[in-house]
């Protein structure tokens, strides 16, 4: 022990030291630091103002003839709610953690182009902040630096940036657009969550993941660009923006998160690449606008409720690659008239489809079908809906639940080979699919030859054209 001691001492006593001073200047307090090496600095560290309005911090403060360069503000001002303004000198390049949070009289700030980060909490719920210049030699903005500036309405990141932090811009309920540059490689969790009048946004191709949140709760957004650079999109990202009518998913993002476009009540359409292997619980939830989307040959599993209550979902085709179904994944798609179901898949989650009480036809492509609850469909699909089945499967389906309920069960050829002409009701209106779902024609007039899923109705029927 005393020699562990005396080891500890004898660093102890090889390092540097540093004098430190607190002075008073003009209602501000100062912490001085004079390095044996180096420039004499300050930090800001508070103020004696009792209802401060306007405040100017110096460049430079004095002490025994010392002068101390002032470069940066911690907490100083933290709940100074009648402060209006504030003049940052030159000299300042870090505004430190929480240095302005909650100075919600705090209308406007300029940063200087000393300043190279700005700290967690900086600028935190200044709600009367209507304009911010960042510098171009910032180059990273902490989390909740300008959460619940409600009274932003705009704000130019600039290119030296390369990090937005968590929570960064979080509730900015006035924040109608928001440019960021091609030097930020990362946007943190719920970013810009809530900022109910962000219109538009485009995401730069230096951007590789879209955390989680980054987006949600964003009601106005209409329009969103995600670029190829990005490899996933991270849980809820997206969640609760109802205005998004329209998404492009690039062919780079391999993954989905959960709830990553939950609620987006608005969205119409959406193409997932070939490039996704999973679709995440809740990723397409309560979409009600949803009325085709296509599923690619690379997804191997699509999560629980991954499309639970997309109500204007007519028909979805699963690909070959799927193996699994997650609960209630499609639950609630009361639109649903017609889904496949491929022989890959190997499990089928409870209540996948309860609650599509339209589906006239079920589609199993398989002569040993996969066993699953009888809550996989509601109980009067059993008596109404038609399961059609692979050749030479009849006896596998009579003693496997719940497929044996179906009260309807046919054989069915899957190649595709039959007549359209000879089953098209010719006074009826026609939807014309391709097996992804998506819709191509509303007539068979010139299409090419190929399979396709033709809907009449609530009839709707896996057809080849020859």
């Amino acid at each position: 022990m005393k020699q562990f001691l005396f080891i500890t001492l004898a660093v102890l006593l090889a390092l540097p030291t540093m004098a430190q001073t607190i002075i008073r200047q003009d209602g501000l307090m100062f912490k001085l630091y004079a390095p044996e090496e180096g420039t004499p600095y300050a930090e800001v560290i508070g103020n004696l103002l009792t209802e401060p309005t306007a405040v100017t911090i110096p460049s430079v403060v004095g002490k025994d003839g010392i002068d101390y360069s002032v470069t940066s503000i911690k907490e100083a001002f933290k709940k100074c709610s009648f402060l209006t303004s504030v003049t940052i000198p030159n000299s300042v390049t870090t505004i430190g953690r929480s240095a302005f949070e909650c100075c919600s009289g705090l209308t406007s700030v300029i940063i200087p182009n000393s300043v190279t980060s700005i700290g967690d909490y900086a600028f935190d719920y200044c709600s009367g902040l209507t304009s911010v210049t960042i510098p171009n030699s910032v180059t990273a903005i902490g989390g909740f630096a300008f959460r619940s500036c409600s009274g932003l309405t705009s704000v130019t990141i600039p290119n030296s940036v390369t990090s937005i932090g968590e929570d960064a811009f979080s509730s900015c309920y006035g924040l109608t657009s928001v440019t960021i540059p091609n030097s930020v490689t990362s946007i943190g969790d719920s970013a810009f969550s809530s900022c109910y009048s962000l219109t538009l946004v485009t995401i730069p191709n230096s951007v590789t993941a879209i955390s989680g949140f980054a987006f949600s709760g964003c009601i106005g957004l209409t329009l969103v660009t995600i670029p190829n650079s990005v490899t996933a999109i991270g849980p809820s990202a997206f969640s609760g923006c109802i205005s998004l009518t329209s998404v492009t998913i690039p062919n780079s993002v391999t993954s989905i998160g959960r709830g990553a476009f939950e609620c987006c009540s608005g969205l119409t359409s959406v193409t997932i690449p070939n490039s996704v292997t999973s679709i995440g619980r809740d990723a397409f939830s309560a979409c009600s606008d949803l009325t085709s989307v296509t599923i690619p040959n690379s997804v191997t599993s699509i999560g629980e409720d991954a499309f639970q209550s997309c109500s204007s979902l007519t028909l979805v085709t699963i690909p070959n690659s799927v193996t699994s179904i997650g609960p209630s994944a499609f639950s609630g798609c009361s639109g649903l008239t017609s889904v496949t179901i491929p022989n890959s898949v190997t499990t089928i989650g409870g209540s996948a489809f309860y609650g599509c009480n339209e589906l006239v036809e079920v589609n199993y492509d398989t002569t040993k079908p996969v066993s699953a609850r009888k809550s996989l469909f509601s109980d009067g699909i059993y008596k109404t809906a038609t399961l059609n089945v692979a050749v030479g499967a009849l006896d596998n389906v009579y003693s496997t639940e719940p497929w044996m309920y179906f009260v309807n069960i046919k054989e069915s050829d899957f190649s595709g080979i039959e007549e359209v002409i000879a089953e098209l009701d010719p006074n009826a209106s026609i939807e014309v699919y391709n097996l992804n779902g998506v819709k191509v024609a509303d007539t068979i007039e010139n299409l090419p030859i190929g399979l396709y899923i033709i809907r009449q109705g609530k009839v709707a029927k896996k057809v080849a054209v020859k």
